[in-house]
């Protein structure tokens, strides 16, 4: 999230808003997307050929991808966040603080 950060100055927080905003429904939601494709290529070696159908374990995946973006867009939120902290504390004057 930093290039969020970087984007913009340390006075400009509605636009880090907006655009951390629009980062924590984008980026989780491909990561989801992702992980989906990836498990229904799973699936498919699983099973032995492309035609899943009903055969596919597919209960509850609907409360899990919930709980997924949810946790996406704390995550986005949080470090975001932290870069924001960092960002600030490093542009105060005659403060140097270290870099972990």
């Amino acid at each position: 999230m930093r290039w969020i950060r970087n984007r913009f100055d340390t006075d400009e927080w509605a636009a880090w808003v907006v655009a951390t905003l629009f980062a924590s429904i984008i980026v989780p939601a491909l990561v989801v997307a992702i992980g989906g494709a990836w498990a229904l290529v799973v699936e498919i070696v699983r099973l032995g050929n492309e035609h899943v159908g009903d055969r596919a374990r597919l209960e509850g995946l609907r409360l899990h991808i919930i709980v997924l973006l949810a946790i996406g867009i704390a995550a986005v939120w949080i470090g975001s966040g932290i870069i924001a902290i960092q960002k600030r504390a490093d542009e105060s004057p005659g403060v140097r603080h270290a870099h972990l």
